[in-house]
């Protein structure tokens, strides 16, 4: 949520979540893009990515990684 915030995204963590429950649960196989290597981003934040990737792809989601350069 902090890099989210950061980058004035417009939505936390948790609307994600919702976004790919609803989706799996309407029969969709929901994209999600993750960035890593942002300015400012901690290697904690990092972490919390990639544990992200891992509930997306548990959840029946499919996580794309990009580094940002």
């Amino acid at each position: 949520n902090r890099m989210l915030r950061m980058l004035h995204r417009g939505h936390t963590w948790e609307d994600v979540v919702k976004a790919v429950e609803v989706s799996v649960a309407e029969g969709f196989t929901p994209e999600v893009d993750f960035i890593l290597g942002l300015p400012h981003e901690t290697e904690e934040d990092m972490l919390e990515t990639l544990k992200g990737m891992k509930v997306m792809a548990n959840m029946g989601g499919r996580a794309h990684l990009h580094y940002f350069m």
